[in-house]
């Protein structure tokens, strides 16, 4: 009998352990057992939140749930919902892409805007080009000095070694050569990182130098951005799934109507809903339209993730 009263005892805590966990961690077991899809709220919280945007978190919060009621209504269904500890991390996340379009805004663009404009950035371009280019220059001149100085170094110790040491003084003379190339590696890294943001400004640069030049319809080729560049197809935002979970990046939008249709269009892709060629779409590959609503190509896309009729 009190082996029976134990056994019992012992289910009831594993029953109540695994009701408990299951209440307060519905997210966790979704994200190891995923729900069928559209069949429950895909459960979503903002994560990382810059104001250097210029909206509140509570407005970027509207703004989502705008761009998530899109496809609730076309449903029926509610397709995603709000959590502090939601499953889908929302981040808005300010960088080089933003800074690009702020910057565009302090000159004018998209308010008044002429060659004049255009002929200022190109010159902006011109000299952090040619700045860039200087001092990449000399950084693989300083990396071809150090790699030469340090294969000779390395060769001088294992030459040493297989004499079973150095003489005293060439000791020294190699201590001293050894700190002097710990402190190389310092210099180089600093130079590197000096470089890096450098070659952010210019992207920045670059980003507006283009816009400007197909908004005034300048005949010219795309300039180039000599590191990362944010490519075409909707470089305002991501979503991505992988081993640390799931989320959606917000870099850059004009205005609201681009966020809320750049949400959009990630939400979709939240739902598993794949690009589609119509470029009215919200599910096209690039973020060129001022469509918001639905459609055919959008619905028959969600129709066919979600198993709707």
């Amino acid at each position: 009998m009190k082996s029976l009263l134990k056994t019992f005892f012992k289910l009831f805590v594993i029953v109540f352990s695994i009701a408990v966990i299951y209440h307060y961690h519905k997210n966790w077991i979704n994200f190891i057992i995923p729900p069928k899809p559209c069949s429950e709220p895909i459960t979503y919280s903002i994560d990382t939140f810059d104001a250097r945007f210029g909206v509140t978190k509570e407005e970027f919060k509207k703004d989502i749930q705008k761009a998530e009621s899109i496809w609730e209504k076309q449903t029926g269904k509610q397709l995603f919902e709000y959590s502090d500890t939601g499953i889908l991390k929302i981040n808005l996340t300010y960088d080089y892409r933003q800074k690009a379009t702020d910057q565009m805004k302090e000159v004018g663009v998209g308010i008044d805007y002429d060659r004049g404009i255009y002929n200022e950035l190109k010159a902006k371009y011109n000299l952090e080009t040619l700045s860039f280019n200087t001092q990449k220059k000399l950084l693989d001149q300083k990396i071809s000095d150090y790699t030469a100085q340090k294969t000779e170094y390395e060769k001088q110790v294992s030459y040493w070694n297989s004499q079973g040491g150095a003489p005293k003084a060439e000791y020294q003379a190699l201590q001293e050569q050894k700190n002097y190339l710990n402190n190389q590696v310092l210099i180089l890294n600093k130079d590197t990182e000096n470089l890096n943001l450098l070659n952010k400004e210019l992207s920045v640069t670059t980003d507006s130098l283009n816009a400007v030049a197909k908004k005034l319809n300048i005949k010219v080729e795309d300039y180039n951005t000599i590191g990362s560049t944010t490519g075409e197809e909707f470089s305002e935002g991501e979503y991505i799934s992988d081993k640390d979970g799931t989320r959606i990046n917000v870099y850059q939008f004009d205005n609201n109507d681009k966020l809320v249709r750049l949400l959009e269009h990630e939400l979709g892709h939240a739902l598993g809903l794949n690009h589609v060629e119509n470029s009215e779409s919200i599910m096209y590959r690039l973020n060129s339209s001022k469509n918001k609503i639905l459609t055919k190509s959008d619905i028959v896309e969600l129709k066919r993730v979600c198993n709707l009729p």
